[in-house]
């Protein structure tokens, strides 16, 4: 029956049932914002630099502008998180930065600062690593961050805590009991240096990271069990590493004396291997140290 037919015969009542259908099933316009980092110019007058972001507003196709202060910005980049969000990682001559962006009120909802920002597979979370100042005598401090909360209007208002002390402590676990952000100076019993990015489980529900304890100078894997929320994460395995697997090998196929001057163990990459049984790590190819890649299983 065409539909020139079906209007003829039809009730009111029908065809507004399939006008409905009809308006129903023709397709939506993207209803996606776009952001982009336009360009990034310094202000001399208040010693800072500006960030400018493009927003694309996809239903009423124009293109809006953001602009977004930090200090000592190398480079910036987007990251899109939802339809309606996005990341702006900001990287600094010390550290980074993260702006939480609202694209669609085009507004900043959170800044955080730290270093080594590791986005979880969904870009809802992040881990990273905290010390102040940058090359103080404290120990580092592993954080993470619930993205989601923050666009949900649960996180911190903005001026409430420093930029760093802005996440859940995850480690260690003497600052995760005591909520001191900051860990105790270099040759305290309990502090670490994170000596590696952070790696995720491809399922999101672990992370894992190499440190190294300032008291003995000892190489450790941590992992961490993040498949809840973060305020309930929990170490799920931490074993000591023998630094001399990262050591180079001679020409007789040895590997040579690791001696206490050489310095220790700085992960270039670091990942899970698919069973998320052990990590894969790669260190950076200084002293006696080679660019081998070798496989950690803490479980």
């Amino acid at each position: 029956m065409g539909l020139e037919l079906l209007m003829a015969r039809s009730s009111p009542v029908t065809l507004l049932v399939v006008a409905l259908l009809v308006i129903s099933a023709s397709p939506c316009p993207a209803t996606t914002f776009e952001a982009r980092v336009a360009g990034i110019e310094r202000d001399e007058a208040r010693h800072e630099y500006v960030i400018h972001v493009t927003v694309r507003d996809p239903l009423a196709s124009q293109t809006h502008g953001v602009e977004v202060r930090e200090k000592w910005v190398q480079s910036a980049r987007i990251r899109p998180m939802g339809s309606t969000h996005a990341v702006l990682v900001v990287d600094m001559k010390y550290g980074q930065s993260i702006f939480l962006l609202d694209l669609r009120s085009r507004r900043v909802l959170d800044r955080i600062w730290g270093g080594e920002f590791s986005f979880s597979p969904d870009g809802t979370r992040v881990v990273y690593r905290y010390r102040y100042p940058p090359h103080s005598e404290f120990g580092d401090v592993v954080l993470g961050y619930e993205l989601t909360e923050a666009v949900r209007g649960r996180a911190p208002e903005p001026d409430s805590r420093t930029p760093a002390e802005r996440g859940i402590i995850l480690y260690p676990e003497e600052n995760r009991r005591t909520g001191k952000y900051l860990a105790g100076p270099v040759k305290a019993e309990t502090s670490v240096r994170v000596t590696s990015p952070f790696a995720w489980c491809k399922d999101g529900s672990l992370v894992g990271f190499l440190l190294r304890r300032e008291a003995d100078g000892t190489t450790h894997l941590v992992v961490l069990d993040v498949s809840r929320a973060f305020v309930h994460a929990g170490v799920a395995g931490e074993m000591l590493v023998d630094d001399s697997l990262f050591v180079r090998r001679s020409l007789d196929g040895k590997r040579t004396i690791l001696l206490p001057e050489h310095g220790y163990v700085v992960a270039k990459t670091i990942r899970f291997t698919d069973d998320c049984d052990a990590v894969v790590v790669a260190p950076y190819p200084f002293t006696v140290f080679a660019e081998e890649e070798v496989t950690l299983r803490w479980k």
